[in-house]
């Protein structure tokens, strides 16, 4: 979804909408990308398995999600100030609720990218959504506000790219800024220390742990969770120059990989045990237990 006026569609033959699978966040249940689904169409067009079209006011580049009849999307309007969750009927694409979370002041962001980029979140109770100034907001399934988190603003030259992140109960996202200061190369093609990954509780917006990365620079993608051969949950992610996997309970920095390149915008893949990503060969250059 980029353009002024944005288009909503759903694929397939209506009869089937309400039997589908949940689509609860960007790649789907686990991150990865992976659906049950084995009837979906492998075509389309503007008129070919077009079950519906809805308009959707404002600009943004997230992705729709889907939960039970619902389909949840994000955007901006007034010229990216104001911050807005949407719910949608999933069979016939009617605009069920509108909700202004918060209202932000716009900063630098790419051409090429939106003030409501971020992919949504959900777990069937509420909605979970991120816009381009770093705010974050809740609101339930009926549209209502829950919370807001204005705690960590976010600036990059590229303006934010990243999805939200949803697991056991906590909200986890990749903050890979740059610097607003007056040499705006730093964090962008000069290496910095102020990107972290921060995981916030679901239930109350409140910050549950934030470790910085690091050496790094700016990237877009989403993390995934991964389970270790020891049985830890591990939270992967890549920024530019780094691969890293954080312990999901505490947070704490438990490897580090040297993956050189900035701007990345794939998100990490998991599989036989090896994460795969954008940028040359990592090299691991540190490991803690």
């Amino acid at each position: 979804m980029n353009s002024l006026m944005l288009t909503v569609t759903t694929l397939g033959l209506a009869a089937c909408v309400a039997h589908a699978e949940n689509w609860p966040q960007f790649r789907g249940p686990d991150g990865q990308g992976h659906s049950k689904e084995t009837t979906v169409p492998t075509t389309w067009s503007a008129t070919e398995h077009l079950a519906w079209k809805t308009e959707i006011p404002g600009e943004s580049w997230s992705s729709p999600i889907v939960f039970g009849n619902r389909v949840f999307v994000t955007t901006t309007t007034d010229n990216g100030e104001s911050c807005r969750i949407l719910g949608l009927e999933r069979k016939t694409g009617r605009i069920v609720w509108n909700t202004e979370v918060f209202r932000q002041v716009p900063r630098r962001k790419e051409t090429r990218n939106s003030y409501a980029t971020p992919t949504p979140a959900t777990d069937g109770k509420r909605v979970y959504a991120c816009f381009g100034d770093g705010g974050f907001a809740a609101v339930d399934v009926d549209g209502k506000p829950v919370w807001t988190n204005r705690e960590h603003p976010f600036y990059s030259q590229h303006g934010l790219g990243t999805a939200l992140l949803l697991h056991d109960g906590l909200l986890i996202m990749s903050r890979d800024a740059s610097s607003e200061g007056p040499d705006k190369k730093v964090g962008w093609q000069i290496p910095w220390e102020k990107s972290y990954v921060v995981a916030l509780d679901a239930k109350t917006g409140r910050e549950r742990w934030r470790t910085g990365r690091g050496r790094s620079r700016i990237s877009h993608g989403t993390p995934v969770v991964w389970t270790d051969p020891k049985g830890r949950r591990q939270v992967v992610t890549e920024a530019g120059d780094v691969l890293q996997g954080f312990d999901l309970r505490k947070g704490t920095l438990l490897w580090t990989s040297d993956v050189p390149g900035e701007g990345k915008v794939p998100s990490v893949v998991l599989g036989d045990g090896l994460a795969f990503c954008s940028g040359v060969q990592p090299r691991v250059e540190a490991e803690a237990g």
